[in-house]
């Protein structure tokens, strides 16, 4: 039980969803990666790595106006 909520408070961290929102995008999985960098966002909003990644996507998907916003 304790494992479980140290596990689930890490998760919520910023570096950890950044992390699996770059593994996402590496494999392609845009859609993935977009939902964890914006969770990342959400917990720390200055979190650099994650603006780029958004920007990346929005521009994976030929969203460049909302790219931009982002990159």
């Amino acid at each position: 039980m304790r494992s479980q909520k140290v596990f689930e408070d890490k998760i919520r961290q910023p570096k950890p969803l950044c992390y699996l929102g770059e593994i996402h995008y590496d494999s392609k999985r845009y859609s993935e990666a977009l939902t964890h960098m914006k969770n990342c966002l959400a917990s720390n909003p200055s979190f650099h790595k994650a603006h780029y990644y958004i920007g990346m996507v929005y521009f994976q998907s030929r969203n460049f106006l909302q790219a931009i916003q982002f990159l």
